[in-house]
Order: C-alpha cells, then sequence, then structure tokens
C-alpha cells in the first residue's frame, strides 16, 4: 500500500486538513441556523478532526 508510506506529500494534505477543519468549524459555527444548539455542536464535532488530521500530518513528515 504505497499511501501508508511516509512522504511530504500526504503530511502536507493532512495539514491542508487540519487548517480546513479549523476554518470549517469558524465558518460552521458563525451560521445561524433554526437550532442554534445543533450548529455549536456540529462545529465542535468538526473543530474536533484537527488534533486527528494533525497527529496524521506528524506521522507522515518524513
Amino acid at each position: 500500500m504505497k499511501f501508508l508510506e511516509k512522504n511530504s506529500r500526504v503530511s502536507n494534505g493532512f495539514l491542508a486538513a487540519t487548517i480546513l477543519s479549523i476554518a470549517g468549524s469558524i465558518v460552521i459555527w458563525n451560521t445561524t441556523g433554526a437550532n442554534p444548539a445543533h450548529v455549536e455542536r456540529l462545529a465542535l464535532f468538526v473543530g474536533l478532526w484537527a488534533p486527528t488530521f494533525m497527529g496524521f500530518a506528524n506521522y507522515y513528515k518524513e
């Protein structure tokens, strides 16, 4: 499985996913919906992906 080999391209992809997760969480948090509690929970859920993506980025770093 070539995807499991360590290289900087995969690491950079996970770093981009980290940034997108944080930005997405901020955008979701600031949107208004019919149920504000649901929007806040969704934003927190998306924001919690960032540490996982950062861990993968550190693992795949050469």
